[in-house]
């Protein structure tokens, strides 16, 4: 083989190589869009690549989401991250925002954060 045959097969290897790796890290990212747009969640495949930079859990935002959303609680993709990277335990939070709409509580998504942060949120909800 010359030369010009190496360098040409290289190029068609690294090509198929990029290729390859795209494909798979769209995939990852298309079926956490795909999920939370069925689920009726909008969320931006943008926003997913960023929550990934952002070194946050972009699958347990999203699953928390929909959880927060198909229950009627009215919270937004970036306030379900900025918990995240707050390091509250978005889970709980959320069954929390759920218990206190059913209860006809008038608390906001960002308050319960705050009072989590506080380790004050059981006693919120009269849990305690």
């Amino acid at each position: 083989m010359s030369p010009s045959q190496i360098l040409a097969l290289l190029v068609v290897v690294a090509i198929v190589a990029s290729v390859v790796f795209v494909m798979i890290i769209a995939v990852h990212f298309l079926r956490l869009w795909s999920k939370a747009f069925l689920s009726g969640v909008p969320v931006s495949i943008m926003s997913l690549v960023g929550m990934t930079l952002r070194r946050s859990d972009a699958r347990a935002i999203i699953n928390n989401l929909i959880l927060a959303r198909q229950s009627g609680v009215d919270v937004t993709v970036v306030e379900m991250e900025r918990a995240y990277l707050q390091r509250v335990d978005i889970e709980k939070v959320t069954l929390a925002a759920i218990e206190a709409q059913r209860q006809k509580r008038e608390v906001s998504f960002r308050e319960l954060v705050e009072l989590e942060l506080e380790r004050r949120l059981a006693e919120k909800l009269g849990l305690k």
